[in-house]
């Protein structure tokens, strides 16, 4: 028995045997003694609703995992076409759960990117005139990424140019060395928020610049209260208080966030303020 489609107020489907359907506003297909239903201009690609199952997405573009390749995941596009109301784009996974937004309106363009336990924890704003990016969660510095010789370093020592091997960095060793760059990113697990150039070679390790980070300081040559100013010391990758501001001046690496009254440990440090 030929089975037939019926089409109401100018809509349209299209099925194909290796899982393309495509079907508007109130289309129906029948299947076995079932109906599904599509309403509303909807787009769903590679997957087939349950028997006996209505679809009620308005302006939904639905896309299965099992479509082409299975890095391909579900996709929702809502209020499209003439609607007032902002439209959106989301990208959701199996559960459901939405991991990627995009978003439009009079006002600007709006990009979110989520955790998996659903926070925000990127968002790009763009607004009339000006744009924004706001980055969430424990990333709170800009690094950079820096080749390093045999002198590998670890997360939290500070770094400083190395003079023998033009272009590379290397721990710092020596008191107030104007060579000083930053700290490497990563220590007590407070990563870098912004991460310039890749770390595919690991000879290269990330090094904050500007923000907040995890420092080694030896508080053998003073002890450091929130607000001191630090410098490089003789210790092997560590920092300490700066007591002299002659020598200090262009040998400044930050300040200090966090106390250390006595020992060697690593505290917040804010890099780059000067």
């Amino acid at each position: 028995m030929m089975k037939r489609w019926k089409h109401v107020r100018g809509s349209f489907f299209l099925g194909l045997t290796f899982g393309l359907l495509i079907a508007g506003s109130g289309a129906l297909r029948p299947v076995g003694a079932a109906v599904q239903h599509f309403f509303f201009n909807s787009v769903r690609v590679g997957d087939w609703l349950g028997p006996a199952t209505d679809f009620f997405g308005t302006g939904d573009l639905l896309v299965s995992r099992r479509t082409f390749t299975s890095e391909l995941v579900a996709g929702a596009l809502a209020k499209p076409g003439d609607d007032p109301t902002p439209g959106n784009i989301r990208v959701r996974d199996e559960t459901g759960q939405t991991h990627v937004r995009l978003a439009a309106s009079e006002q600007g363009g709006m990009m979110t990117v989520n955790a998996t336990n659903g926070v925000t924890t990127v968002q790009i704003i763009g607004g009339t005139s000006s744009g924004r990016i706001i980055l969430n969660g424990q990333a709170l510095d800009l690094a950079e990424t820096f080749p390093f010789g045999e002198d590998t370093p670890t997360p939290g020592d500070v770094v400083v140019i190395d003079p023998e091997n033009p272009g590379q960095l290397r721990r710092s060793w020596r008191a107030y060395d104007r060579a000083v760059v930053g700290v490497v990113a990563g220590a007590n697990g407070l990563n870098s928020g912004i991460v310039l150039g890749g770390n595919a070679d690991p000879s290269h390790q990330p090094v904050a610049l500007i923000g907040r980070v995890y420092c080694w300081v030896d508080a053998a040559y003073g002890s450091v209260r929130p607000g001191d100013l630090l410098t490089t010391s003789p210790t092997p990758g560590h920092a300490m208080l700066v007591q002299d501001m002659t020598k200090a001046q262009g040998a400044i690496l930050g300040k200090a966030l966090q106390p250390l009254q006595s020992g060697r440990g690593k505290i917040l440090v804010l890099v780059g303020a000067l």
